[in-house]
């Protein structure tokens, strides 16, 4: 593992919220395998693979705008 993969652990175990991640399935920056590694160093996070690319939040909107709410509705009840 390099040292930036390393840095990346580090930023990523520290976070002590929920997160709701959105990974474009074709993605060649972030690429699903990503996601599936900060799954793994977050303890609180969800992940949504999406069709697409890079944008998944751009290009699929329609489909993960009632994801998102739902996630966050969850949160409103969770802070009560």
């Amino acid at each position: 593992m390099d040292s930036a993969s390393v840095l990346d652990q580090r930023s990523f175990s520290v976070v002590d919220s929920l997160v709701l991640l959105f990974l474009g399935k074709n993605d060649p920056f972030g690429p699903p395998e990503i996601g599936e590694r900060i799954l793994k160093i977050m303890s609180q996070a969800a992940l949504k693979i999406i069709e697409g690319g890079h944008t998944p939040w751009l290009t699929e909107s329609e489909y993960i705008a009632p994801i998102l709410s739902r996630f966050l509705h969850q949160i409103d009840k969770l802070n009560g």
